[in-house]
């Protein structure tokens, strides 16, 4: 997640609450991204899917994380599923985010000193 720092910190000019309020807004996003995915998938709202990737998709191209892109992605097929591919598939979309938003939060557990 050096990678994520790095261009936090450009793209911020180097401005800590920017920095801080800006990790806020994208772990709220992936708070938001994993609730939908979770209805979208179990409820096939290949609307809502849609409409949740596309808007994570500016998070995970400008930050550089593929794999939740590829997951996103994933989403819609894996609503048109059985209940385990579902299931699979919200499991390691959950880990997956949980494991973006620790590494963003350890990232910059130093401007809060």
């Amino acid at each position: 997640m050096d990678n994520f720092r790095r261009k936090l910190e450009v793209y911020a000019r180097g401005d800590r609450q920017f920095m801080i309020d800006l990790v806020r807004v994208c772990l709220a996003d992936l708070d938001e991204f994993m609730v939908n995915s979770q209805h979208g998938v179990a409820d096939k709202d290949f609307e809502m899917l849609t409409f949740t990737n596309h808007k994570i998709k500016t998070i995970s191209a400008f930050f550089g994380m593929a794999e939740l892109d590829k997951l996103s992605d994933q989403s819609l097929e894996a609503a048109m599923g059985e209940n385990g591919v579902k299931t699979a598939h919200l499991n390691k979309l959950s880990t997956t985010i949980n494991g973006i938003k620790s590494d963003m939060k350890s990232s910059i557990s130093d401007l809060y000193d």
